[in-house]
């Protein structure tokens, strides 16, 4: 189990293993995780640690293909696109839980 980790981290399993099965899937599993029940903050971090290890060797996996260009640039654009909405996500959530409960229902616009 181990080596499989390290293998997926330094990039050295194939493309599609690396995106569909350590990033896609993990993912899907996690949000489905997440979305019927509201995990303690040490899970998350876990969680997060996970999306980052699946990122991160999917982006070094992508690096190391060789067959066409294609896959790699679309594999490349897809994890930047995971990053921008789970970061957009990341904000939003922290902005409803800091300014939410000072705006109320304030409907003075």
């Amino acid at each position: 189990m181990f080596d499989y980790i390290k293998d997926h981290w330094f990039g050295h399993q194939t493309l599609a293993r690396s995106f569909w099965l350590n990033f896609v899937v993990q993912n899907i599993v996690v949000n489905s995780l997440t979305k019927s029940w509201d995990p303690p903050f040490l899970i998350l971090i876990v969680l997060l640690a996970g999306y980052i290890w699946g990122l991160v060797g999917t982006f070094r996996a992508s690096a190391r293909y060789e067959w066409t260009n294609i896959w790699r640039i679309l594999t490349t654009l897809f994890l930047i696109f995971s990053i921008v909405l789970n970061l957009t996500w990341i904000y939003f959530g922290i902005f409803i839980q800091i300014f939410g409960p000072s705006m109320g229902n304030n409907s003075s616009f």
